[in-house]
C-alpha cells in the first residue's frame, strides 16, 4: 500500500516536470512569446489509481469510485447520492450523456484498489473523486493536477446510515421546500432523508420554504445511528406581520422595470423579497420579527448592484408598517443602482 501511493506521487510529479519543460520549450521556441500552436487545448487522459480502506485500514471491495475532470459531474452526483439510496451508477444511468465525458467509473476490487482514466483539455484541471458503497459514507475529495493523483492514493470510508427526519408543524401542513443543515457538517440537504451519516450524534437546523410566507424551522439534536425517525418541530418563522410602501429609482431613461424589495429582519434574519408594481408600490408579507432592514436590492430582475444614498435601505423597528419609502438612483447608462 505505501509502495502504491509512492508511485502515485512519482506519476504526478513527472507530469508536473513534463509541463514546466513543454512551457519553457514553447516560450524558447517563440522568443518568450506563446506560439499559436502553444495556446491550443491540449487534450490528455491521465489515470488514477488507490485503494479503498475501512476505518481499521482493512481493504473494502465493492466501492464505487467515480473519478470527475472538473467538478461539475461529481458535485451533481454526489448530491443526487445523498437524498437516495442508488448507487453511483444508477444515478449516471439518468443523467446527460456530458456526465460520461467529463468522468470515469471504477470499483474497488478484492484487494480494495481501483483505477480509473479520465479525459482532460486542462491540465490544471480539478480532478474530484466521489466513493461509497451501501452502508458506507459518501466521500468526495480531489485536488489540482498533477497533484492529486498523491491526494487520492487512499480513501477511507466509514460505516453509515441513513436518517430520516419526521417534521411535526402541529396543526398545518409540514410540505413544500425543505432545507436541512447538519451542523458541523457543513452541507445543505434538500430533503428529508439523509443517506450515507456517518453514525454519531448531531444537531439538525431545518427550514422550510426558505423565504416565502408561511416559511418554518426547526432543529433537533440525535444519535443517528438510533434507526428511527428523527422528530424535529416545525414553528413558524414570521410575525404573520407585513411591510408596505413604495420605492423609486431615478433612471436616465424611461424605463419602468419593478425594483425587487427585500426585509431581514430579527436575530435570524428571516428574508422576504418582493418585486414592486407598476406603480412601485410593495407588500413584504409574514415577515420576521424587527428590527427589519428594508432596501432596494435591484432596479433590473438581474441586477445584482449594492445600492446607496439615503433613503435606498430603511430600518423598521415596529410591525406591521405602512407608507414605507425607498429612494435610489442610477449611477450611469448602464443603469447600476448607487
Amino acid at each position: 500500500m505505501h509502495q502504491d501511493r509512492v508511485a502515485v506521487r512519482l506519476s504526478g510529479m513527472r507530469r508536473f516536470l513534463w509541463l514546466i519543460g513543454l512551457t519553457l520549450s514553447a516560450c524558447s521556441a517563440s522568443g518568450g512569446r506563446p506560439t499559436a500552436a502553444s495556446r491550443v487545448p491540449r487534450v490528455s487522459q491521465d489515470t488514477f489509481s488507490g485503494v479503498v480502506v475501512d476505518e481499521t485500514a482493512k481493504p473494502l471491495a465493492g466501492v464505487e469510485v467515480m473519478v470527475c475532470a472538473g467538478v461539475a459531474a461529481c458535485d451533481l452526483v454526489a448530491e443526487k447520492l445523498r437524498l437516495s439510496p442508488e448507487s453511483i451508477a444508477q444515478v449516471l444511468s439518468t443523467q446527460p450523456p456530458w456526465l460520461a465525458t467529463q468522468s470515469a467509473l471504477a470499483v474497488t476490487d478484492s484487494d480494495g484498489r481501483w483505477h480509473a482514466t479520465v479525459t482532460s483539455a486542462d491540465p490544471l484541471a480539478t480532478i474530484l473523486v466521489v466513493a461509497t458503497a451501501p452502508g458506507r459514507e459518501l466521500i468526495k475529495k480531489g485536488g489540482s493536477l498533477p497533484l492529486a493523483s498523491s491526494q487520492l492514493a487512499e480513501i477511507t470510508l466509514r460505516p453509515a446510515v441513513p436518517i430520516e427526519l419526521a417534521l411535526d408543524c402541529g396543526s398545518a401542513t409540514c410540505g413544500g421546500k425543505v432545507i436541512v443543515e447538519i451542523e458541523h457538517v457543513g452541507r445543505y440537504i434538500r430533503g428529508t432523508r439523509i443517506e450515507h451519516v456517518v453514525a454519531g450524534t448531531y444537531a439538525f437546523h431545518v427550514i422550510q420554504d426558505f423565504g416565502e410566507p408561511g416559511e418554518r424551522r426547526g432543529g433537533a439534536r440525535a444519535d443517528s445511528s438510533r434507526g428511527q425517525p428523527i422528530a424535529v418541530t416545525m414553528l413558524a418563522a414570521g410575525t404573520g406581520k407585513s411591510i408596505r410602501g413604495t420605492a423609486i429609482a431615478h433612471l436616465p431613461h424611461e424605463d419602468r422595470t419593478a425594483l425587487w424589495i427585500s426585509a431581514s429582519c430579527g436575530p435570524d434574519q428571516i428574508y422576504r423579497h418582493v418585486p414592486t408594481d407598476a406603480e412601485g408600490a410593495f407588500e413584504l408579507v409574514d415577515v420576521g420579527p424587527p428590527p427589519c432592514d428594508v432596501a432596494i436590492t435591484s432596479a433590473f430582475g438581474d441586477a445584482h448592484e449594492e445600492p446607496s444614498g439615503p433613503r435606498a435601505k430603511v430600518t423598521i423597528d415596529a410591525l406591521p408598517a405602512d407608507s414605507v419609502r425607498l429612494e435610489a438612483e442610477v449611477r450611469d447608462r448602464d443603469r447600476q443602482i448607487r
